[in-house]
């Protein structure tokens, strides 16, 4: 392995400073008290807990639970709320972390995962980030911390039920309702604060019983004396007011159980409380889903109660099928080595001579002891996955000796021929029982099969040929291709970089024009305070001239007499008619 080139300064388990244990085999280092070592110095050849776990836990997950990660991440990606951790975090310097790593780059290898845990390790090198670059109350921090709790219970999930986990992705809005190759047992749970629900028995751990509630999909683990069998009726003494909820869940759980009924053939309810005892969970299951017990691979499942079960009863149901089925008795010579029947009819021979009273049956081509000489099996070959039948398996009890052979053939005597060809191990092997003939026999089949196997040997080298042909053209065309890319790319960041000069250009044009305007601006509002000084001098001094103006009038009207018959004002000092029409009617008002 390659010299590390830098170790992480920080404690993977505190996130403090001035550690003295570093990992021979990775960039971490902790406190010895964080990894809880007695070693005060680096040494070379210690290994930190993480690295120790990962070579546990590597290659010990289902690759069928792995094929859930790229789910797992594009719900992170598609999520708002991880949106920060998809970028790398702002502020990150390479001299203070040693692993810029963000949800995108996890993306990117999400395929070269081995193992839930070693997943698990990138997502806390998010987490380890964070606290370096940030306080334990930032957002960012509380962020990163969501994101490993979320992970941690979806990886929960699949391990208790990746076909629920599958459907919860495919059919998001019946998923609870639809049938696993296993299917889940129906329970009365009761969680403290609320009274009895229905829901599906997903994992027994002791006496906790992680259920899946219908209804709202909420998990829980709940104790097993608070879980009985479904039944008709709720187990609770109290009497339930139903609400929207509870019958929903209800109405879930019948279709859940019509389901099963579909899928099984039937779905027997229990009493009202029936005590569930999770050490009888198989019995259950038999007990309710008589016709999961009909089917090899189901009632294996369920008896094995692990999720390897269903495979494993597969496969074998497979083998058993190879091994019952009845195949030509024409054995390719190109795909397996075959031992002529005239071998066959010797090792019978053999046998003949020991007891006497079977000579009648070795006569017989087709006689028991033929037939499990050649017992046939089936194997996969690189046929495009067909099978084929090959003889004499590691079952057969004859063996070639092939030395035996060579110096017959060489010799061409028949001082070797006591040298048996096939050696029947249970069997003693006389003089009498080979000749040259059949051993010439017997080397004429194996130079047929010699040929075969050379024939074979050219073809795949001239396929190999083809394919390396073929592979140079399409790294030729990927080449140019990429040669191709290149250059649009590079025009590209011509283009770009031209934008970018004239977006520059365009800027500082303006920010000179803006310049310019604030100066006109600062003119202008000089311009507006002087005139609104101009006016208020003169609104005031018209106001002043206005003042005198009625100053001087109102002198003037006390000064003012009036006539006496039409009260016309003019300024005299006496009593006076204004005209001889008011003359005449003043005199007439005094005469009356």
């Amino acid at each position: 392995m390659a010299a590390l080139t830098r170790h992480d300064t920080f404690c993977w388990d505190c996130c403090v400073e001035n550690t003295t244990l570093k990992c021979s085999n990775c960039p971490r280092s902790f406190h010895p008290k964080c990894a809880r070592s007695k070693k005060r110095n680096d040494c070379e050849t210690w290994r930190c807990p993480i690295c120790i776990e990962l070579d546990a836990t590597k290659n010990t997950d289902d690759k069928e639970c792995l094929d859930m990660l790229p789910i797992m991440i594009n719900r992170v990606l598609n999520d708002e709320k991880f949106a920060s951790l998809k970028v790398p975090l702002k502020g990150a310097k390479p001299d203070c972390l040693v692993n810029l790593i963000d949800l995108t780059k996890i993306n990117d290898k999400i395929y070269s995962y081995t193992s839930f845990f070693e997943f698990l390790t990138d997502i806390q090198c998010i987490v380890h980030n964070c606290l370096i670059l940030f306080s334990d109350k930032h957002d960012m921090v509380k962020t990163a911390k969501s994101l490993e709790e979320y992970l941690e219970h979806e990886i929960k999930s699949v391990k208790k039920c990746i076909e629920c986990y599958s459907n919860a992705n495919k059919h998001p809005t019946n998923w609870s309702t639809m049938v696993c190759a296993k299917p889940h047992l129906v329970l009365w749970a009761k969680v403290i604060g609320y009274n009895y629900w229905p829901g599906k028995c997903m994992k027994v751990e002791g006496d906790m019983v992680n259920v899946r509630f219908f209804g709202d999909y909420t998990e829980a683990d709940v104790l097993a004396t608070n879980c009985f069998l479904y039944s008709k009726t709720n187990p609770s003494v109290k009497s339930i007011k139903p609400s929207d909820r509870y019958k929903l869940a209800l109405k879930d759980a019948d279709k859940y159980i019509q389901n099963i009924r579909k899928t099984f053939g039937s779905y027997k309810l229990a009493e009202t409380k029936t005590p569930f005892d999770p050490t009888l969970l198989n019995q259950y299951l038999l007990d309710s889903i008589p016709g999961a017990g009909s089917s090899p691979i189901v009632s294996k499942g369920i008896t094995d109660g692990s999720s390897d079960a269903l495979i494993n009863a597969l496969e074998d149901q497979i083998h058993s099928d190879a091994d019952s089925s009845t195949l030509p008795r024409d054995v390719s010579m190109n795909k397996s080595t075959s031992i002529d029947s005239t071998q066959a009819n010797a090792a019978t021979e053999v046998n003949s001579k020991d007891n006497p009273s079977d000579s009648t049956d070795s006569l017989n081509p087709k006689s028991e002891h033929i037939k499990q000489i050649e017992e046939q099996v089936r194997f996969p070959d690189d046929n495009d996955g067909e099978v084929t039948q090959k003889k004499f398996d590691n079952d057969s009890n004859i063996e070639i000796n092939i030395d035996s052979i060579n110096r017959a053939l060489d010799e061409d005597s028949m001082e070797y021929c006591h040298i048996p060809v096939v050696q029947p191990v249970d069997a003693e092997i006389t003089t009498e029982t080979w000749n040259l003939s059949k051993c010439r026999e017997v080397m004429a089949e194996s130079t047929k099969a010699f040929e075969c196997v050379c024939d074979l040997n050219a073809k795949l080298q001239d396929e190999m040929k083809n394919l390396v042909a073929k592979y140079d053209r399409q790294i030729t065309d990927l080449e140019q291709r990429n040669q191709q890319m290149i250059a649009i790319q590079d025009e590209n960041e011509r283009s770009a970089k031209k934008l970018i000069d004239d977006l520059m250009l365009k800027i500082c044009q303006l920010e000179i024009e803006k310049s310019e305007y604030d100066k006109m601006m600062l003119v202008h509002n000089e311009m507006i305070v002087r005139k609104d000084e101009e006016r208020m001098k003169a609104v005031s001094e018209a106001n002043k001239l206005c003042e005198e103006n009625y100053a001087c009038r109102l002198e003037a009207n006390k000064k003012l007499k009036f006539c006496v018959a039409c009260d016309a004002s003019k300024p005299q000092d006496t009593f006076y008619v204004c005209s001889p029409e008011c003359q005449t009617r003043y005199w007439m008002q005094m005469d009356q």
